[in-house]
């Protein structure tokens, strides 16, 4: 058995079955199929994979945009991706390229199936197996509150909380984050940091969440800072102008909560 990790993101059913028994003709056992993109991230975020077949025409999320939404993280940076495209989708494969999003390979429609193992094998020829991810949440601490794509882990000192985000901070995490400028605003520290440096993509929804947190903060006399990391969202939080907003503290420079205390955040 190939101790690979796979994944088929892929709304055709019977497309899907095929790349699986492909797969393993080929003596891969560990494949999972997702077939919309929104599962396919939720599976991303919890297993560790090497390859992924990506499915470009899907409805809900295309494709490109499964990848659009994964550029701002480092969440594909130790896979191969495998893009399957319609005959006539030079489109998509002209802005995956300009928009340099990572695709390693791209396969068109109807499957040479016999030519597809050749390259499976080619990319993965050396390759070592499983990768390490950014982030694994079997590795975290049993008090982690595990929702679809976030997690939440608390901790004190003196009278600075740090509240330790893991995974996406997405639309789909309003119910787990709704209540979160409330609660902040009710907890007794003075001081209170987000680190953000384990979080992977953050959209609109998660954007203002913390603008609403922050102010929230300001209005209860609380003083709100986030840790951020360049190899994650570091770099979209800065190009949206939020670190302007929070005082940030950068990871990457082995910066950590309560070396250098935060600054009064602004309403």
């Amino acid at each position: 058995m190939r101790p690979f990790q796979i994944l088929i993101v892929e709304d055709d059913d019977i497309l899907s079955r095929a790349l699986k028994a492909m797969l393993m003709g080929m003596s891969f056992r560990n494949i999972d199929q997702a077939g919309n993109g929104f599962d396919a991230l939720k599976m991303l975020i919890s297993n560790q994979y090497d390859l992924i077949f990506l499915d470009n025409q899907m409805p809900e999320m295309s494709g490109l945009e499964l990848l659009r939404r994964c550029k701002s993280g480092s969440i594909l940076n130790w896979t191969t991706v495998v893009m399957i495209t319609g005959g006539a989708d030079s489109a998509t494969i002209n802005a995956i390229r300009s928009e340099e999003l990572k695709v390693d390979e791209f396969i068109v429609k109807p499957i040479d199936f016999r030519l597809l193992s050749g390259k499976v094998d080619r990319l993965l020829r050396g390759k070592n197996s499983p990768v390490q991810r950014l982030v694994e949440l079997e590795s975290l601490p049993d008090d982690v509150q595990q929702g679809s794509f976030l997690s939440i882990a608390n901790q004190t000192s003196g009278d600075t909380a740090t509240i330790s985000l893991f995974g996406f901070f997405l639309n789909d995490d309003r119910n787990l984050v709704k209540g979160m400028p409330e609660q902040i605003a009710a907890m007794p520290e003075e001081a209170i940091v987000l680190d953000l440096s384990n979080v992977l993509m953050i959209d609109e929804v998660g954007i203002g969440v913390l603008l609403l947190t922050n102010s929230v903060a300001a209005m209860a006399g609380k003083r709100l800072s986030m840790i951020v990391d360049d190899r994650t969202i570091g770099k979209r939080l800065a190009g949206l102008g939020l670190t302007r907003i929070i005082p940030t503290v950068d990871k990457s420079s082995d910066a950590r909560p309560g070396h250098s205390p935060p600054a009064p955040a602004l309403a």
